[in-house]
């Protein structure tokens, strides 16, 4: 059998070769020895601290060091610095739910734009109501690909709409579900030096372990990713970082309050601020753990990716794929340069009657032994790998291509 090519970071990324070996060996002492205190021992105080009989057997958990190592290095993969905060949730909507409330709090106008994810735009719509505030909505992915706009146009078009409709808060996203990069740094630092910017949230999911959000500038008051897509842990699990000097103690007090309020009740949150801080309460609820192995071993599978290939994005696969796309029944969609990044649209030369649905698109790419994001109007998505194609890789891609 073919083995799948895997370019596909809609839902779940590869798991990293690390990831995998931790997640296997701790399903393996979780047969054999249950919740034991054996375990409560390498959860808090690491590996190291377990019998060697353990370390022999279980050795694909060597790189656990206890959470606040795990929070080190996702600060690390981040850009962040040391001293900003790390939170952890088992699902990436609870703290972007966290950080709407948060967002309603000093803002009475915030623009987002149709760049955001959809669920996620939801999330921040229902703070809004609830907070009785207003977003001003921006239109704008289009433009960036038809008019193929520069960052420099984005900036202007994003700080105008901001100044127009008097906004004082913003949700953006790093890095787009299309793969649109935005000058985040250049578009918040335009609005600063003209108008109030109380509060500035960014989705980061497409962002962690694909370009660097160079999280210690303080750019943003939260910053909102997961690490089961491009970082390759696998298993969902939400990261949230702050530690903007303005906002950072707005943030820390609300997070207190709203666990004690219950508003805010993600058993993984709950559990490794317990976990970091020693004070147990009497009754909580069942969490689950893997996702905290596995994200910090696929940190460790992140750091040691070159610099040269972890920290900018290489055109060399956009060009082969671009090449193989014109004698086919295929056209790559593509940005400007300035927002391009590993994600690459490829389009059906077809009619809106004639394209498939996205289910019966998807397959038909499967059937080729390479799995993609089907989207809706003959339109997918394709996560390029940090490496070079291989020949047989391109040979198979362009199989696909002529036979789709």
């Amino acid at each position: 059998m073919v083995q799948c090519l895997y370019l596909d970071t809609a839902r779940l990324g590869q798991m990293s070769p690390r990831a995998c070996r931790a997640s296997v060996d701790l399903t393996r002492f979780a047969n054999k020895n249950g919740p034991s205190l054996y375990f409560s021992q390498l959860l808090q105080s690491g590996f190291d601290d377990w019998p060697d009989s353990l370390k022999e057997r279980y050795r694909g958990l060597a790189d656990w060091s206890g959470v606040a190592t795990l929070r080190a290095r996702l600060k690390q993969v981040t850009g962040a610095a040391p001293d900003q905060e790390c939170l952890l949730a088992s699902r990436s909507a609870s703290l972007v739910k966290f950080a709407g409330r948060l967002l309603f709090g000093p803002c009475r106008n915030v623009l987002v734009t149709d760049l955001s994810w959809p669920a996620y735009g939801r999330l921040i719509a229902r703070q809004r109501v609830a907070a009785s505030a207003r977003c001003s909505p921006l239109a704008i992915r289009k433009r960036i690909f038809s008019e193929r706009l520069t960052q420099a146009e984005v900036v202007d078009i994003i700080t105008s709409a901001y100044l127009a409709h008097r906004c004082d808060g913003l949700f953006l996203p790093l890095v787009d579900n299309f793969g649109i990069r935005l000058p985040l740094k250049a578009i918040v630092q335009r609005i600063r030096s003209l108008a109030p910017l109380r509060f500035v949230v960014v989705d980061g999911a497409q962002a962690i372990g694909h370009i660097p959000p160079e999280l210690k500038d303080n750019i943003c008051d939260i910053f909102i990713a997961g690490c089961h897509k491009w970082l390759r842990g696998y298993f969902p699990m939400g990261v949230g970082i702050f530690g903007r000097p303005e906002t950072r103690g707005y943030i820390a007090a609300s997070l207190t309050r709203w666990k004690a309020e219950g508003w805010l009740d993600d058993p993984l949150l709950e559990f490794t601020e317990q976990l970091q801080s020693g004070r147990w309460k009497s009754f909580g609820e069942t969490v689950q753990l893997t996702p905290l192995f596995t994200a910090n071993a696929a940190c460790l599978d992140f750091q040691r990716i070159p610099q040269d290939r972890r920290d900018c994005i290489t055109p060399t696969n956009r060009i082969l794929l671009r090449h193989e796309t014109i004698p086919t029944r295929w056209h790559m969609m593509e940005p400007h340069w300035d927002f391009v990044t590993d994600i690459v649209l490829l389009k059906q030369r077809t009619s809106k009657q004639q394209a498939l649905p996205a289910p019966h698109l998807g397959q038909r790419w499967l059937d080729q032994s390479i799995s993609v994001t089907a989207l809706s109007r003959g339109l997918v998505r394709l996560s390029l790998p940090n490496s070079t194609f291989t020949d047989e890789q391109l040979h198979r891609v362009k199989q696909a291509l002529l036979a789709i």
